[in-house]
């Protein structure tokens, strides 16, 4: 494709520099990735890997690997011989750019964001468990991965930046994909890593506190999240709508903030979509929905608490709103089994309940451990730490959560990253309330606090393990450790039936 033609939409062009009836046969953020004939954006800054980077340093870098042409926001000079461009807002620009060059892959496809701090990974996976149920074939963008009908690539974010999207889009184009369903991180909503896209439905799940160490403060974290439902009908797609939790005290505000009509849903508050009549067992839950029109539906859940009776809602309204018929929603709903790292039980044969969940926020840990207790009939021993180099306000009331929800209590690492796990674990107990707390202990090894638990528990009881979920690593300073709370768990109950059977 010409240079020219890639630059053809874009607002803020500053000046060029050189030719551009040039061929560009590729076009990347990432030195490392540029070859022959690459266009090389160099962005100011941008996140990659919790490290902020400055794309200009690498131009030169860039240029020597093939590259015949370089975008950029900073004028910078270079020795190699090129076409250069500066543009205003390279973030915007590289959307559109990569838009362009593949061939504008979500054109037809129904696109669906899911927003909000716990709940969107399950959300997303219901949702295409409800397209699948009625014929269709959908694609995910997310946390646990990245899936393209049946195959599952590795996840490197939860939004990938612009060009990765358009790149993975036009993967699923290529397959079929007629759904594309993504959740929309704040991270990647504030960083325009999904500018360009034009949705058919945004879901919001619900708004509680994370990653303030980014966003600064809960009302620039809203913000970040509402940019989703301001960019409804703002491109080509009229027929577009918000999906919005009635119950979470954030609903006016995200109301207000879109031009779009709105269904709501929820279990407390009048909603379009009401959940009612609800039982919650140790196998499964159950509830009934009410519809517009006085339609219903009876719903068997095989996945537990009342936080996914909200996801599975959420999910209800986007089939709902989408034309599918009530047979398929239900069959989808009813025959999701889960997702990995999601209060995902892990069976050993050891007798008694362990559970691996995501829960890295006060309010996920909260709901995560109350549910947890609904299913004990003795102890609920919980492990939990707080990550390295993220919002440190939230360690001491996650400290409070769990020793107040739990009867036993293992503190211990997440992902220190650059940060002294011990320093991070005093931040924990420095939110316990001795005279509401549980008994407790800290162990900095994550294994060692994982094993601890299991040998605790008895019959009846219920191991929480939260904070890692899907993981399997653990960031130690700048490394990727291989570590997963699952296999933590298969190891110590193989190391005990084998210690067993010698005895």
């Amino acid at each position: 494709m010409l240079l020219q033609e890639l630059l053809k939409y874009i607002p803020d062009v500053h000046w060029i520099s050189g030719r551009v009836d040039i061929e560009v046969k590729g076009l990347t953020y990432d030195y490392t990735q540029v070859k022959k004939d690459f266009l090389y954006v160099a962005m100011e800054e941008y996140l990659i890997h919790n490290i902020w980077i400055d794309g200009h340093k690498y131009i030169e870098e860039a240029l020597q690997r093939g590259a015949n042409s370089v975008v950029m926001e900073k004028d910078i000079p270079v020795t190699t011989p090129c076409t250069r461009v500066q543009i205003g807002d390279v973030k915007k620009a590289l959307a559109c750019m990569a838009d362009k060059f593949y061939g504008y892959p979500l054109k037809g496809i129904k696109v669906i964001g899911v927003t909000g701090t716990n709940g969107k990974t399950t959300t997303t996976h219901l949702i295409r468990a409800i397209f699948k149920a009625g014929g269709h074939n959908p694609g995910v963008v997310g946390t646990v991965g990245y899936f393209i009908g049946d195959e599952k690539l590795p996840a490197i974010y939860t939004t990938p930046l612009s060009l990765d999207l358009f790149q993975l889009a036009a993967q699923m184009r290529d397959q079929q994909v007629d759904v594309f369903i993504m959740e929309a991180s704040s991270h990647g909503l504030d960083l325009d890593r999904t500018y360009g896209i034009d949705y058919d439905v945004a879901v919001l799940t619900n708004v509680t506190r994370d990653h303030l160490d980014y966003h600064k403060t809960v009302e620039a974290y809203k913000k970040a999240k509402m940019r989703l439902f301001q960019s409804l009908g703002a491109y080509e797609k009229e027929q577009v709508v918000g999906i919005i939790n009635a119950d979470d005290p954030s609903c006016s505000l995200f109301i207000q903030a879109t031009q779009a009509p709105v269904l709501t849903y929820g279990i407390q508050n009048p909603s379009d979509i009401q959940g009612y009549d609800i039982r919650l067992g140790p196998m499964g839950t159950s509830f009934k929905v009410r519809l517009p029109q006085d339609r219903h539906l009876e719903i068997n859940l095989k996945i537990l608490g009342l936080f996914n009776v909200y996801n599975a809602l959420a999910a209800i309204a986007v089939g709902y709103s989408q034309g599918l018929n009530l047979e398929a929603i239900q069959k989808g709903i009813e025959g999701f089994t889960g997702i990995e790292g999601r209060f995902e039980m892990v069976d050993c044969g050891q007798g008694f309940p362990v559970i691996v969940d995501y829960a890295h926020t006060p309010d996920a840990l909260e709901t995560i451990l109350k549910t947890a207790r609904g299913i004990k009939t003795g102890k609920l021993i919980t492990v939990f730490g707080c990550g390295g180099d993220k919002d440190k306000g939230k360690r001491p009331l996650m400290g409070a959560i769990g020793t107040t929800l739990s009867d036993y209590c293992v503190i211990t690492s997440d992902n220190p990253r650059s940060e002294d796990p011990w320093a991070i674990i005093r931040e924990i107990e420095a939110g316990i309330n001795p005279g509401t707390a549980c008994p407790f202990e800290s162990i900095v090894d994550r294994r060692e606090a994982i094993q601890k638990a299991l040998s605790l528990a008895q019959p009846g009881d219920v191991v929480v393990l939260a904070g890692k979920g899907h993981e399997a690593y653990q960031i130690i300073g700048n490394q990727k450790i291989p570590f997963s709370d699952k296999e933590e768990v298969k190891k110590f109950f193989a190391a005990e039936s084998k210690n067993q059977a010698k005895n």
